[in-house]
């Protein structure tokens, strides 16, 4: 392929094609019926990959394509895509083992390694692909990554931006494959087995992570690989026997299965780290509730330092985000779960986290509040846009009474929206959900709605001088001088945060004075009770949240490593695969 210009256009087109001729080839190929499964292989044909790492992954490869074809049992269709100077689909649908197999003999290592488009082209088989029951497990389209980890662009010989980055190890190919893995691996399990010299396993590793029911498969575990959905089977009649329970000991999985059969050790593991995650094998319905309760997250007020959700702003002092902005302005929409980042939903419908504030790593502001009103263009509604009670109005004086305006900060359909009240409600409305406006749209540019939000701002400045005094520390004027202490002298208690200029050029700071040493990090045991940390351990999971940037951090408790995921709030047994929730506890609440 010669290098092109990647755009989402050509590339949903690419997969809606690619996803009717996998639809088709697996009716007629394939079998979804019984006992079935679909995987798809994503293979790194690279130039990266030439020598060791080709001559490993078609191994990998073939040793799981003839395990396969070792239990009939099971329907096993497969399709193959590989990246490199092209994206493709080698092998459509298929449970005919010798053919698949046949496949990768004649294929060549050159270009780039696309791995997110490479991964976006594999959605096909998803799309293609209905899943498959066994019991209470919902199994799903499996992405299989064959890949040394280090991807690219099409063609990054010349480019110099890439190159330039690459020195300040900055790799925008892995956070766009992240992106991607992220979106997909919440519904489908995305399991690496690393290739050549030098993979990167860090890499591939974050990628698992990052999917329900993903794993790192070792090289010369590849082959075993090939009998995980039978271990699925067997898990789901083992499961069917054992008491209703959250978490289960090894030894009680294992005493199980000995009732039944006897197993080689490496399918016992297997199994019982099926049953350890099973929660990865939930129903799509169930995904659904996990997935709007995450989302829900991220639309919180958290601190009192940042903007409140529903403030209009633009880039700041500190921007470095090229033009994710679109030149325009956005609303804030929530504050992120990692200290000093803010969530932002640019008018142009792009919602990105962004820093605003010093978080111990950081004192950076890449937004800051302006007073520019939201412009619909082609949509009846969307963020950013002012509202008040409209014709269908039922909720009382949520809204701080009749006349009050808010701030829409999120859509979570066309016709039921959100909306951020002044006195700091928030809850969702109809707008247009069967013929009902419980809100109406206010001109931004009419005088009165003008004077109003005016008023409110005025309130909410003076309600928030009184709640937080004496930690409100001063105003100043854009010199820097005191105009009103706030804190009758003892300001310099409190150390000066965000300056917000007001409409009249002054600055005004808030101060935080929260104390964290009554908190520590807690794992849960499989009795269910709960147990603290060790202080190195806790000092390592504040410093990669503090980071921002960190989403793992490994831990060792009684011998045995685990892998905190700070995002999911679980710890990983990084040999047994194990399962076990984290929480934060307030230690004055257990006094």
């Amino acid at each position: 392929m010669e290098k092109e210009k990647i755009n989402g256009l050509h590339w949903s087109r690419k997969i809606e094609e690619e996803a009717v001729k996998n639809r088709r080839s697996l009716n007629q190929n394939g079998r979804t019926y019984g006992t079935y499964v679909t995987t798809v292989f994503l293979l790194d044909t690279s130039a990266s990959m030439s020598g060791q790492g080709l001559q490993q992954m078609k191994t990998a490869f073939k040793d799981i394509i003839d395990e396969f074809s070792l239990h009939p049992s099971i329907s096993e269709n497969v399709m193959v895509v590989t990246f490199g100077r092209d994206v493709k689909v080698i092998q459509s649908y298929s449970n005919d083992f010798r053919t698949i197999s046949r496949c990768v003999d004649d294929i060549q290592c050159e270009g780039g390694s696309p791995l997110q488009e490479g991964i976006a082209l594999s959605t096909s088989g998803i799309q293609a692909a209905p899943y498959a029951c066994f019991g209470e497990f919902h199994v799903r389209t499996r992405i299989v990554i064959i890949t040394d980890g280090r991807p690219t662009g099409f063609d990054t010989e010349n480019d110099l931006e890439c190159t330039f980055l690459n020195t300040l190890g900055i790799n925008l190919a892995r956070e766009a494959a992240l992106d991607t893995v992220r979106q997909i691996g919440r519904w489908n399990p995305i399991f690496c087995i690393p290739v050549g010299k030098d993979p990167d396993f860090c890499f591939l590793g974050t990628m698992v992570m990052e999917s329900k029911g993903g794993k790192l498969i070792p090289f010369k575990e590849a082959r075993q690989f090939g009998r995980y959905a039978l271990n699925i089977v067997l898990a789901s009649k083992v499961l069917e026997r054992m008491p209703i329970e959250d978490q289960f000991s090894k030894d009680l999985i294992k005493s199980e299965v000995s009732r039944t059969q006897k197993l080689q050790e490496q399918d016992l593991e297997d199994v019982c780290e099926i049953i350890g995650n099973r929660h990865a094998y939930c129903s799509s319905s169930k995904l659904l509730e996990d997935k709007e309760a995450e989302e829900e997250i991220e639309f919180l007020e958290r601190d009192p330092n940042m903007p409140n959700v529903g403030t209009r702003v633009r880039r700041g002092p500190d921007w470095k985000w090229k033009n994710q902005d679109g030149q325009g302005a956005g609303t804030v929409v929530g504050h992120g779960t990692r200290a000093g980042w803010i969530n932002v939903e640019w008018d142009t419908g792009l919602m990105l986290p962004y820093r605003y504030g010093c978080n111990g790593l950081f004192n950076a502001y890449d937004i800051e509040p302006c007073e520019e009103p939201r412009i619909r263009q082609n949509h009846t509604i969307a963020v950013g846009c002012l509202v008040q009670r409209g014709p269908d109005w039922k909720w009382g004086d949520q809204d701080g009474g009749d006349g009050n305006i808010g701030t829409v900060y999120r859509l979570k359909t066309p016709t039921e929206i959100y909306v951020r009240w002044p006195n700091g409600n928030k809850s969702n409305y109809r707008y247009g959900y069967k013929h009902c406006y419980d809100v109406k749209l206010c001109d931004p540019f009419d005088p009165c709605v003008k004077d109003t939000i005016r008023r409110q701002g005025e309130a909410s400045s003076l309600k928030s001088a009184h709640i937080s005094s004496p930690k409100v520390g001063i105003v100043l004027d854009t010199s820097g001088n005191s105009l009103h202490d706030l804190t009758s002298g003892q300001s310099s208690l409190y150390s000066c945060k965000r300056l917000s200029r007001t409409k009249k050029g002054k600055y005004y700071f808030k101060n935080s004075t929260g104390n964290s040493k009554n908190k520590t990090w807690q794992w849960r045991a499989l009795d269910n009770s709960w147990h603290d940390f060790s202080k190195s351990d806790n000092q390592a999971i504040e410093n990669g949240l503090a980071q921002g940037t960190v989403t793992t951090v490994l831990v060792n408790i009684r011998d045995q490593s685990y892998r905190v995921n700070l995002k999911k709030k679980i710890m990983v047994n990084t040999k047994s695969k194990s399962v076990s929730d984290i929480r934060l506890q307030d230690k004055r609440h257990d006094q």
